[in-house]
């Protein structure tokens, strides 16, 4: 499990790479729009227009990034890339201030609980559980991919191709930027909640992709399964 948590990390780095390289190469091409004033200016505005692949009604992505703490979620996530022996998945129950996190690697899942101001750790092979000195986020860094919209925000700019696709069987609005040798893409469903996520850069590429998606999570879900020793 160890090496598992150090290639996600690894994927959180690749991740900004490609976001922050695509960013500045849009920068550096995007014009300001002039308004009817000759000394006022405007940003473009990140709601793709029809002009750069969307369809002008699109979400705003920095609204869909900026949610993505607040949203209550219960999703499943297959994620590979450079260094990856195989395909792995994790689950994600968010309730925020509470969240849990179920990952399977190798076969065996251990699953992190950070719920009513407790944090825990559970292994699925004893069936039991204990109490973490560690904070989830200190546990699982790559948590931030999902549940952190600083995490995201180098995702956010201007000029982004948008399209629409259907992901865990469900519509998404999918954003994408491709420069300086490095593509990205973030795709959220219709509940805001982030069900894509792909980056490139410098010969590597992490992605991440939910199976499952939905806005419910019961208390059941956020306590221990096992007994606490």
């Amino acid at each position: 499990m160890k090496n598992l948590h150090i290639w996600l990390l690894v994927a959180l780095v690749i991740a900004g790479g490609a976001f922050m390289a695509c960013k500045s190469d849009k920068k550096k091409t995007t014009e300001p729009t002039a308004t009817a004033s000759a000394d006022t200016t405007m940003e473009p505005s990140d709601t793709p227009s029809a002009s750069d692949g969307g369809n002008g009604d699109a979400p705003s992505l920095d609204d869909l990034v900026s949610n993505v703490g607040s949203k209550t979620v219960k999703a499943t996530y297959t994620f590979s890339g450079t260094g990856a022996t195989g395909e792995e998945t994790f689950t994600l129950y968010s309730r925020p201030p509470d969240s849990r996190v179920d990952l399977t690697s190798g076969g065996s899942t251990s699953i992190f609980i950070s719920a009513g101001g407790t944090d825990y750790i559970c292994d699925d092979g004893s069936q039991t559980c204990s109490v973490s000195p560690i904070p989830l986020g200190s546990t699982l860094p790559f948590l931030a991919l999902v549940t952190d919209p600083q995490a995201l925000s180098g995702a956010v700019g201007s000029d982004l191709d948008h399209s629409t696709e259907t992901i865990a069987g469900q519509d998404a609005d999918c954003y994408s930027a491709s420069a300086a040798g490095a593509t990205s893409e973030v795709c959220f469903n219709d509940d805001g909640i982030l069900v894509r996520l792909h980056a490139s850069v410098g010969g590597s590429d992490f992605t991440m992709e939910a199976t499952s998606a939905s806005s419910t999570v019961s208390d059941a879900d956020l306590e221990p399964p096992y007994p606490v020793e």
